[in-house]
């Protein structure tokens, strides 16, 4: 029985939602769990799993289609199965979802559409031929009279589609897309033709992935999908606020002991993960508690403080920048704070997070220590009140009571909306919260 694969709803807001890339094509076997296509949303994109195993026997909603949470995008069939063709939006019929029509053979898959009619004489025992194995007479080169089509003629061509090694998938996507595939060079085992030789006949000069980057020449790179949706909050962002990027260095040479210590009473603890970016975070939310203007969003001409503190931390995926939002944060201890960040990020990494699970953020932290950057001037995302960015740890000298010493260093970066707070106040947070991650059991009070 065929599956009807729909727009998933993603998040309790989310209403319609846009095909941005499908990952098989038309034709092609799909295993039940593995990705099957992209949905992007204002706030998010993700990989969609395929329902069912079968064939991808149509494609409804096309790459680059928006429609409503619920519309059919494509329909998958069980092997032997050809449901009815679906236009956008509808369900498959009685019939076509009973799997009651057989599925065409090898050689009806691959051989062209209905006879046409042809400018040379055919025999009526040619034409009686052609129409029982659905050949095309325009494509049978005529060896009677004035190169008339004769019935050997036809049973020839019959012979030689016959010969041609054609995998099953490759027969299905041939005939939905009208290819002979005579002309169809096969790559497979002893000249076969596979689906990807399918595949570049219909798409001649193309790769299989025209977003992929292009190594060691030039190309082009389309904007879309989590890269368009980026570059749109980013220029809104820059556009829409007035921000300002204060700076500063940290010695966090005592946090660095604390962690050690931290992971050291642990050790036994396989579970047990702590980094300074969960103190970082643990610190943050400490110290927007005591600012609420800080912490707060705009909305029109309203500036809103919060109660709670959602933390956006930022997570680097190949094809750009996601932030999930760590809720109530405040309410969390380091431990809390380690198991969540890891859980949302690993889940940003598997693209499993909903619309809900990157919304509502208060403030966001973007760590760049992984890298050779000191510091940097984070965007704020749209309509939030300040962004951290956190850079590299250094060990450097430093003087210290008239003494030169080897400290551990870090930049951090604090941009934020002026038009919602002055620098003063926004350098008093900034203070406290340098001198909590420099200090973490000042936190405790």
């Amino acid at each position: 029985m065929s599956t009807t694969v729909t727009m998933p709803k993603l998040g309790l807001t989310m209403k319609t939602g846009k095909v941005s890339k499908w990952f098989k094509a038309q034709g092609a076997e799909v295993a039940k769990g593995e990705d099957l296509f992209e949905v992007e949303t204002d706030k998010i994109t993700n990989k969609i799993e395929a329902p069912e195993s079968g064939i991808l026997f149509q494609i409804v909603a096309p790459a680059k289609t928006e429609v409503s949470v619920g519309a059919v995008l494509a329909v998958i069939a069980a092997p032997g199965e050809t449901p009815e063709l679906l236009e956008g939006g509808q369900a498959p019929s009685a019939e076509g979802a009973g799997g009651k029509k057989s599925a065409p053979s090898v050689q009806e898959a691959s051989s062209p559409a209905p006879a046409k009619s042809v400018d040379v004489p055919v025999s009526p025992a040619a034409r009686r031929l052609a129409r029982e194995h659905n050949i095309d007479l325009a494509l049978v080169k005529g060896t009677g009279p004035d190169g008339r089509i004769t019935e050997k003629d036809v049973a020839d061509f019959q012979a030689s589609l016959e010969k041609i090694k054609i995998t099953p998938l490759a027969a299905v996507l041939a005939k939905n897309a009208g290819l002979d595939i005579r002309n169809v060079k096969g790559t497979g085992d002893s000249g076969k033709i596979t689906r990807d030789d399918v595949q570049r006949a219909l798409n001649p000069g193309t790769s299989q992935d025209d977003t992929q980057d292009v190594v060691g020449g030039g190309g082009v790179v389309p904007i879309s999908g989590m890269r368009l949706a980026i570059a749109e909050n980013m220029s809104m962002s820059l556009q829409s606020t007035a921000q300002l990027t204060l700076m500063s260095e940290v010695d966090v040479t005592p946090c660095l002991a604390f962690l050690a210590d931290v992971r050291a009473a642990h050790k036994k603890d396989e579970a047990f993960r702590v980094s300074m970016n969960d103190i970082i975070i643990l610190a943050a939310s400490r110290a927007l508690k005591k600012f609420p203007r800080m912490n707060s969003t705009r909305e029109d001409d309203n500036i809103i403080l919060h109660d709670e503190v959602n933390m956006g931390v930022a997570v680097a995926l190949p094809e750009g920048l996601i932030v999930p939002v760590l809720r109530n944060a405040h309410t969390l201890g380091l431990e809390q704070i380690a198991k969540a960040s890891r859980n949302i990020a690993e889940k940003a990494r598997a693209g499993t997070l909903d619309p809900d699970e990157v919304s509502g953020g208060t403030f966001t932290i973007t760590n760049m220590g992984h890298s050779v950057v000191d510091m940097f001037t984070p965007i704020l995302k749209p309509c939030e009140t300040g962004i951290l960015g956190v850079g590299r740890v250094v060990e450097k000298p430093v003087v210290i009571d008239g003494e030169i010493k080897i400290r551990s260093m870090m930049g951090l970066s604090l941009t934020f909306d002026h038009r919602a707070l002055d620098g003063s106040p926004a350098g008093e947070f900034f203070g406290v919260l340098c001198d909590f991650i420099q200090h973490p059991a000042v936190m405790i009070f």
